[in-house]
């Protein structure tokens, strides 16, 4: 579904990844975990196309990634959460879930099923939820744009510990739908339970990857790259 190879980018002058190669399959849930500046965030903003691509390939579904334009990615199936939310300030929960939908499966009803928070909250706008509202309703958006792969960047930053299981039970639910997953987390242990297969980055490439099980199981790598 997903190939990067050999990708370098940055911002600016500035490279930040460094020859970065990852590959997903359909339905897979991948986490993408490492410490804090190694290029999690940017390895996502790359396929999305906010960053500037210097040399590698991205494959969407057999196209090449780079040759679709910016406001077209999340219309090819790419949705993305991203790290601060964005959800629109002066907008209700109900307008931040219809402004950017698509035709699907994901309509109001699905969405407020998977939280029932939002059908409570549904007329307040986005600057009145709490962050984990906020959270809730960043997914929820992605989700209304009909998206074949979610890409979520550090979904549990900021919330409390309660409201950080109920993300990830969240997440869950999404894997068990057949939603494609690529996660960046700090929380590596929690990442593990909800994967297929994970990466560590270092240094703006890929350090190790292998299974939750691989990962777990080796307190060499564990320290080296996850503290």
């Amino acid at each position: 579904m997903l190939t990067l190879e050999s990708l370098f980018a940055g911002y600016g002058d500035a490279t930040v990844l460094d020859d970065c190669s990852l590959s997903m399959r359909d339905g897979e849930s991948v986490a993408l975990l490492g410490r804090n500046g190694v290029g999690k965030s940017s390895l996502l903003l790359t396929i999305m196309g906010h960053t500037r691509l210097r040399a590698g390939s991205m494959r969407w579904r057999g196209q090449d990634l780079a040759q679709i334009p910016v406001h077209a990615r999340a219309r090819a199936g790419l949705g993305w959460v991203p790290q601060e939310r964005e959800v629109f300030p002066s907008l209700t929960v109900e307008e931040n879930l219809t402004v950017t939908a698509l035709p699907g499966k994901w309509n109001l009803a699905a969405i407020y099923g998977l939280f029932p928070r939002l059908r409570e909250r549904r007329k307040n706008f986005g600057n009145q939820l709490s962050g984990g509202e906020q959270q809730m309703l960043a997914i929820g958006r992605a989700l209304m744009a009909d998206p074949k792969i979610i890409l979520l960047d550090e979904p549990s930053m900021g919330l409390a510990p309660v409201i950080v299981l109920e993300v990830f039970n969240i997440i869950r639910r999404l894997k068990e739908a057949g939603i494609t997953l690529l996660l960046v987390e700090q929380f590596a242990k929690s990442a593990l339970e909800v994967a297929d297969y994970a990466y560590v980055m270092e240094h703006g490439g890929i350090a190790v990857e292998g299974t939750p099980d691989e990962l777990n199981n080796n307190e060499k790598v564990l320290a080296a790259y996850l503290g």
